[in-house]
């Protein structure tokens, strides 16, 4: 029997390996009962993606409009001595519109499955749905690393998925710097509350009015130092960080750990580094256009069943203002 850690582990090599073309010997496009199954499996073992917004796509083009007013938009219906004042159309208050779009970009993943793992496979006619939500766990994993990283100045050779698109850092609007001390000091023993103070004083402040639905996403490196230095002022909050395992805010702004946050420090060639970043969840985009496939080719001489899954991702802002990112090992490139 194949188990579940093994099957894992498969699905992650192949999500990894390269392409095989193959002839399709029939299309399986996921019904909607399995898509929003499989949909949820791709959340479930990921932190951002379960609290950002998703968006069902229609087509493999969609729109993120948004609108708001700026400054003061009521003004006086009366003159200064009282009468009546007709408003002049220069009076009339104006929203500001713009239109982000999430584009997808299709993707592939191949998992070879052999007879004898078949076979033995205690789960039977239910190993479809198990493939499914297997697949949704690993694909979740590096649909979060595309969302948070992916960079159009990776090239393709260095990075075969995260070169096609740009992720939530590299849109992100704003942003404060470690590396050459310009913004904050990671040398300090300060850090990292005054990267975080940092990254307050960075985001405009219009969008700051319930800081509580907001996020500061960190590796562990940077949740553990800060419960570090809770745990040092000997304080009974910092006497239950290091009982019992949760998140602890900062300034009544949750702190959470991103594991995918490792990655970018030591595995992603030309990425962004030691980052971290402060957002509002919901301003966090992220699509799927609906034909998601999984194809099932029978590769008799070898023994194998191969499962070819497809699918067009994407992921963006509703409001790029309302970010900020520390490159906590990065200089200022403007400085």
């Amino acid at each position: 029997m194949l188990s579940q850690e093994e099957m894992l582990k498969l699905i992650d090599r192949a999500l990894k390996g390269g392409i095989v073309d193959v002839d399709a010997l029939g299309e399986a496009v996921l019904q909607p009962t399995k898509l929003t199954r499989f949909i949820r499996k791709m959340q479930e073992r990921t932190v951002i993606l379960p609290q950002a917004r998703y968006m069902p796509m229609e087509a493999q083009i969609a729109h993120i409009d948004r609108i708001s007013f700026t400054g003061r938009v009521l003004d006086s219906g009366e003159d200064a001595a009282g009468a009546h004042r007709t408003l002049s159309e220069s009076d009339y208050a104006k929203p500001t519109t713009a239109i982000n779009k999430l584009t997808v970009h299709e993707f592939q993943a191949i998992v070879s499955i052999q007879d004898k793992a078949l076979r033995r496979n205690i789960e039977k006619e239910n190993f479809e749905e198990t493939l499914i939500d297997l697949l949704g766990e690993a694909v979740g994993r590096d649909m979060e690393e595309f969302a948070l990283f992916a960079d159009t100045d990776m090239t393709y050779s260095q990075d075969h998925v995260l070169s096609k698109s740009n992720g939530w850092i590299k849109l992100a609007a704003n942003a404060v710097y470690g590396g050459d001390k310009s913004d904050f000091d990671p040398t300090l023993a300060t850090y990292p509350e005054n990267m975080f103070e940092s990254m307050l004083s960075g985001i405009p402040k219009e969008y700051l009015n319930d800081p509580g639905a907001w996020r500061f996403w960190v590796n562990w490196d940077v949740e553990n130092a800060y419960k570090n230095i809770l745990k040092a002022r000997g304080t009974a909050l910092g006497d239950s960080i290091y009982a019992s395992y949760k998140s602890v805010p900062y300034k009544g702004i949750p702190v959470e750990r991103i594991p995918m946050m490792e990655r970018a420090k030591t595995e992603l060639l030309g990425g962004p580094g030691d980052v971290a970043m402060l957002g509002f969840p919901n301003n966090h985009a992220w699509g799927v256009f609906h034909k998601v496939t999984i194809e099932r080719e029978r590769e008799a001489k070898k023994r194998q069943t191969d499962f070819i899954l497809t699918l067009e991702v994407d992921a963006g802002y509703e409001d790029e203002n309302a970010v900020i990112v520390a490159y906590i090992d990065k200089s200022n490139p403007a400085s």
